[in-house]
């Protein structure tokens, strides 16, 4: 189990022992501490000096607290400040306070705009659950992996899968963000690649059961043409103009950083409909094969949403063939 505790609590006691706020992140580790809660209120512009004296002591951040108004406003500024602290402490996500009524508000229009933006989030979530055969989360939790989390946030300072570590083994998580509508719109793209990663991550846990194995990473290589490489980093310009020469076989400029990231991309692109090249499709038909391999395929449909839409493509290359 990891166990965290609030950076206001450890500065109010170093201060009450009268030792060093060094001393008291230092001996909060030794004492079984793994993480810190921040107040962004108590970190902003000091981000450089709390993570050095974090380093120093073992820490890591659990989450960065920041506190909003958003019944008044979208304090876009703040939003925008509070992301940046966090990314300067690593934190992995924002525990967003959204609000609060004062004397003379209207309450009822308060709450409905808060509570606006998470019924639309879940309206879209369950129409992307929809997407999968019944029990397919739960297989999911195979192998070192114990399951998958959906977090709904004001802001999601990672927009995509990340895995943390707990006593039962590691879950695999996706924070959305449900703050307006314009963001809201792209949720059910990263929640589906989200889910496509977590696929892959089951797929080659699976995968290691045997001496030759239905996948890996030398057979999906074999896929691509002479010469391909992944980029492994995020460069906007560099992975556009790399695209250009690989979008036979790689359906976006994001799936050239990695192979796991070049799959989800792809199955995104498929279960959304998107027309793909033929090298794409040579690439899906190997990994839609692969999951109804790793997979529990019992009380599947004859086609799933994403094989309905491979066997359209497919088709479809084979008309314009003929």
């Amino acid at each position: 189990m990891k166990v965290s505790i609030f950076l206001a609590h450890l500065t109010e006691l170093s201060a009450q022992k009268n030792v060093s706020l060094t001393a008291a992140l230092k001996e909060a580790k030794k004492s079984g501490v793994d993480y810190l809660e921040i107040d962004y209120r108590n970190a902003h512009g000091r981000e450089a000096e709390l993570k050095s004296m974090m380093d120093g002591a073992g820490l890591e951040t659990g989450a960065l607290n920041a506190w909003f108004d958003f019944g008044k406003g979208k304090q876009p500024d703040l939003i925008e400040s509070a992301l940046d602290t966090a990314a300067a402490l690593n934190a992995p996500q924002i525990m967003a306070v959204p609000g609060f009524t004062e004397p003379g508000d209207d309450e009822a229009i308060f709450l409905d705009r808060l509570a606006e933006g998470l019924n639309d989030m879940l309206d879209r979530i369950e129409k992307v659950l929809a997407k999968f055969p019944d029990g397919y989360f739960d297989q999911l939790n195979y192998g070192y992996y114990s399951g998958f989390e959906i977090n709904l946030v004001n802001w999601a300072v990672w927009d995509e899968l990340y895995v943390y570590h707990t006593d039962k083994g590691y879950v695999m998580n996706i924070s959305l963000d449900c703050k307006n509508e314009k963001v809201r719109s792209k949720m059910e793209d990263l929640l589906i690649e989200a889910i496509f990663a977590a696929t892959d991550y089951k797929i080659l846990n699976y995968s290691e059961n045997f001496e030759t194995p239905p996948f890996s990473e030398s057979r999906w290589k074999e896929l691509n043409p002479t010469g391909f490489y992944y980029i492994g980093f995020r460069d906007e310009d560099y992975t556009n103009e790399t695209f250009k020469e690989w979008k036979e076989y790689v359906t976006t400029p994001e799936g050239l950083r990695y192979a796991p990231k070049d799959r989800s991309q792809l199955m995104l692109s498929l279960i959304r409909g998107d027309e793909l090249p033929e090298g794409c499709i040579v690439k899906a038909d190997l990994y839609c094969e692969t999951i109804r391999e790793a997979f529990d395929t019992d009380g599947w449909p004859e086609k799933t949403t994403w094989e309905e839409a491979l066997a359209k493509l497919k088709g479809e290359t084979e008309q314009k063939a003929a």
